[in-house]
């Protein structure tokens, strides 16, 4: 989808992100080059966190870890039928944020629903360094059509 501001597409992306289309929760995200990607991927802004509880949702844990910073992108790992698999992913807006994060997990471990939960760096050997007003939205059903989408 295209806007006409970052900012409109910033609101879009928020307003949309973790929303459920056909039982699954929609991942909003703008829209990058594959070389913006990689290049994202390599740096330290992106985290995993493991032993969350079987009932955490992506807004959750965006509400839960944004106290550390803007977090641009959050997945909760899930199998086919959409059940938690216990952990997600985190990236936040600047390498700070997520160092922050990592300092205040490491003096005082956060515990939710009552489980510890492990916060460490992400390690990837793949994939924002621009503002774009385009997003890209995953997870839509392959017989969709243009006019259903619309709606």
């Amino acid at each position: 989808m295209k806007f006409e501001s970052h900012s409109e597409a910033e609101s879009a992306r928020l307003a949309w992100n973790h929303l459920y289309l056909f039982n699954k929760p929609m991942r909003v995200l703008h829209m990058q080059s594959k070389e913006a990607l990689e290049i994202q991927m390599k740096r330290p802004s992106n985290l995993m966190v493991k032993q969350l509880p079987h009932e955490m949702k992506g807004e959750q844990l965006d509400k839960l870890f944004g106290v550390y910073g803007r977090i641009v992108s959050s997945k909760v790992g899930t199998d086919l039928e959409g059940n938690s698999l216990q952990y997600g992913y985190l990236q936040y807006e600047t390498e700070e944020m997520a160092s922050a994060c990592l300092a205040a997990h490491q003096h005082s471990p956060t515990t939710y629903l009552g489980s510890p939960l492990e916060v460490s760096l992400f390690q990837a050997n793949n994939v924002k360094e621009y503002q774009t007003n385009n997003l890209y939205v995953k997870g839509f059903p392959k017989d969709m059509s243009q006019e259903q989408l619309e709606k």
